[in-house]
């Protein structure tokens, strides 16, 4: 024998229908709003490595291929203070001799900026240094102060 709903039960049964209808509509939501994210990620880091290509060519005339080469025969590792590229932001810079372009490395960008520096002001550098040597600057105790 088959029991029949009360009023009370198919209003109840109504509203579960209703209330999981609902929830089903919300999650296909939130799919199709993860799925245009997702799209839009992998669109920009498209556009990234495009652009990247781009950059590599047209600055230095060298390929993906080539700078993926030369980083491995540094073995991942800024050419001057040898930190590894996993330790920093961004991939590491290309450098290269601006009067003749020739590519001589890959660097961090601290490395590649301070390089960039001493090559901007050698001269005053050097002139600098060699001051140094001609005076000594008497040097403070500054652990005297602290007590």
């Amino acid at each position: 024998m088959q029991k029949t709903m009360t009023n009370r039960e198919r209003k109840w049964q109504a509203y579960r229908e209703r209330i999981a209808a609902e929830e089903s509509k919300k999650a296909a939501e939130e799919k199709r709003i993860r799925i245009q994210e997702l799209k839009e990620e992998m669109r920009k880091e498209i556009q990234t490595i495009e652009s990247r290509k781009r950059s590599l060519r047209n600055k230095y005339s060298m390929t993906v291929e080539n700078y993926n080469k030369l980083l491995a025969q540094q073995g991942g590792k800024c050419a001057i203070c040898r930190k590894h590229q996993s330790e920093f932001k961004y991939p590491l810079h290309v450098d290269h001799d601006h009067q003749t372009g020739r590519v001589r490395g890959l660097l961090c960008c601290g490395c590649n900026t301070g390089l960039g520096h001493f090559e901007k002001f050698h001269k005053e550098m050097q002139t600098y240094l060699n001051d140094c040597n001609d005076y000594t600057v008497p040097c403070i105790n500054y652990n005297e102060y602290t007590s």
